[in-house]
């Protein structure tokens, strides 16, 4: 059974495509683990959702510039708590768990997070929200091209209310 929601809950597609044996049966294995719409996962936005002011080296301090997330983000649950690293030159990827929240006063804001980051974030690393998501299909539909290629459009519902805090 869903339950109403307030508001409509945000659904986006995914499109996967597979280039071998070995992709499709990832995908598979995805699928299956899932278990239909039963079992949540962890998406990245991939936007920049929080702008790095300062670069926090290696400790768990990050100041971003201010777009009211300690006043209205942080207290509202934990939807946008975790958030992402990811350097775009090197393709590495942090996630973290944001635990504190300040306003600064002078245009940033100062996020605390879980622990530190292991790679050194810089300036030209983007920050962005992970988002608590679900298939939305029960037995997604897998479109097979020839024998190693397939390709599969998974829709995917935010779950917004659901994420831990």
């Amino acid at each position: 059974v869903d339950a109403p929601e307030i508001a409509p809950a945000v659904m986006r597609p995914f499109e996967w495509l597979c280039l071998s044996r070995a992709e499709i049966a990832e995908l598979r294995a995805f699928i299956d683990a899932r278990k239909g719409r039963l079992v949540p996962f962890w998406v990245a936005s991939g936007e920049q959702d929080l702008t790095l002011t300062t670069g926090p080296g290696f400790g768990n301090l990050v100041t971003i510039k201010e777009i009211g997330y300690t006043d209205h983000l942080f207290p509202m649950g934990g939807f946008r708590r975790h958030i992402w690293a990811w350097n775009p030159t090197f393709v590495t990827r942090e996630y973290r768990k944001v635990t504190a929240s300040v306003k600064n006063g002078d245009g940033t804001e100062t996020l605390t997070l879980n622990s530190s980051f292991l790679a050194n974030v810089q300036l030209g690393w983007y920050l962005g929200f992970l988002r608590l998501c679900r298939l939305e299909d029960d037995v997604p539909e897998i479109e097979f091209e020839s024998e190693v290629v397939a390709r599969c459009s998974l829709r995917l519902r935010e779950l917004p209310q659901e994420a831990p805090t």
